[in-house]
């Protein structure tokens, strides 16, 4: 047994558990009962049980309360639609939850899951100070845990310092900095509660989720790499464009899934999906150039011209169509567009105007991006090793596009020969990892 128990404790953690006591006021609707309850708190949501006057869930949608623990802090909070009822007894996700008061904040602490960085960091970031811990648990066990156990270990704290700290403003930076994070570990990287000057503790509507880990090492794990790309990271999400923002947040998703959904074609359907909306960018900057206007009106008195002929013919040829089909044909001749929007063309366009200089089978890329959607499996011409190999580098495509938006160079984890390898990110972008 000691045995076993020795072998256990190596490949999972428990889940640290706060358990917090009081009595207080429920209001539910119109209807408000003082209860004893307890709140039962870990990194990444905070619950609340107590015996429930009703016996029926509706009762409860959009229910709040307030309280004061057995040690004296206030608390309030509200519940959110994730209920289990056993007889009387109530438990209840708190959607929002404050424990003791939020005034004059001067540092704010968090921990991170999903993200396992094996040494601590620092940076500043406009007037706060940004610390991150080293990790208590290695990405190795963090992988070993979420597998045999499925639960997500915690990870690095971050602690953000300054005066007079706002708690939306702090939500915000640690959202754009799991944002930031989770193209870098193919990992979707979130937080749960926000500890404030070491006394109050606040669960907010706008904390993070994530499903998805990877739990990879993109870059190289350096403390130097690190906080020059979450400093630069932070100050461009501030001037980038919806569409680029967008892409980090979509790249960061595609990677983890292709990651940690152990199916390679899932893996791949996604990835590909990204990769072609980034070739949108191209398509919309094409029609915002100078001549945009002119091209769309010779656009639009061609599309009437072509509608014209085609209702002329269908009359002339009654037979030859039926309404449904006719309908079609007119709608086609609607969405024609002023530049070849196909996946080729796209992906071709992105790479150029993004500076890569390697040379990449599209009409390859095309054709398993078209047999997963329509089929969701292999194009039966490739190879298991072939489509590995795609995998592979589409996932460097996209990491390399957050890396592009955020100004950073870096070198990135890579492996060439059975050996590990960090070429920079330009070098890879010419084709060049010796």
């Amino acid at each position: 047994m000691q045995e076993t128990d020795s072998i256990y404790s190596t490949i999972t953690k428990e889940v640290p558990i706060t358990v917090f006591c009081g009595d207080g006021t429920f209001h539910f609707g119109e209807k408000n009962f003082d209860l004893p309850f307890q709140i039962t708190c870990n990194a990444a949501k905070a619950y609340i049980s107590f015996h429930s006057p009703f016996h029926c869930f509706d009762e409860f949608d959009g229910a709040t309360f307030n309280g004061k623990l057995e040690d004296g802090r206030i608390c309030n909070g509200c519940l959110f639609g994730d209920y289990n009822q056993q007889n009387s007894l109530m438990v209840a996700n708190c959607s929002e939850l404050m424990i003791g008061e939020s005034q004059s904040i001067h540092t704010i602490e968090t921990v991170l899951l999903g993200f396992y960085f094996p040494h601590e960091f620092s940076f500043k970031f406009k007037d706060y100070e940004i610390a991150f811990s080293k990790s208590s648990t290695s990405q190795e066990l963090a992988q070993r845990t979420i597998r045999m156990s499925g639960t997500v270990s915690e990870g690095n704290f971050v602690t953000i310092s300054g005066s007079e700290l706002e708690i939306d403003s702090a939500i915000d930076l640690l959202r754009d900095i799991c944002l930031l994070i989770r193209p870098l570990t193919a990992s979707e990287v979130y937080f749960g509660y926000m500890k404030c000057n070491n006394n109050t503790l606040i669960y907010s509507k706008k904390k993070m989720m994530g499903k998805l880990f990877g739990m990879r090492s993109n870059i190289l794990e350096s403390t130097h790499q690190y906080p020059d790309y979450l400093n630069r990271g932070l100050q461009k999400l501030e001037t980038i464009d919806s569409f680029d923002k967008t892409s980090i947040i979509d790249i960061g998703h595609a990677l983890a899934t292709s990651a940690a959904c152990g199916l390679m074609e899932t893996g791949l359907l996604v990835l590909t999906t990204s990769l072609e909306r980034l070739g949108q960018k191209t398509v919309f900057e094409n029609l915002n150039s100078d001549n945009s206007l002119q091209i769309k009106s010779i656009l639009k008195q061609l599309k009437y011209f072509l509608k014209e002929q085609a209702k002329s013919f269908f009359d002339e040829h009654t037979d030859s169509f039926s309404d449904e089909q006719q309908n079609a044909i007119v709608k086609s001749i609607s969405r024609i567009q002023p530049w070849d929007t196909a996946f080729v063309r796209k992906i071709k366009d992105h790479l150029i105007q993004n500076n890569w200089k390697i040379e990449i089978d599209f009409e390859k890329v095309k054709e398993l991006r078209d047999s997963l959607a329509h089929s969701g499996m292999f194009p039966p011409n490739l190879s298991t090793k072939e489509a590995y190999e795609m995998q592979v580098q589409i996932e460097v495509f996209l990491l390399v596009h957050v890396l592009d938006l955020v100004g950073f160079e870096g070198r990135i984890s890579s492996t060439k020969d059975g050996w590990a390898i960090f070429p920079w990110k330009s070098e890879l972008k010419e084709g060049k990892t010796e």
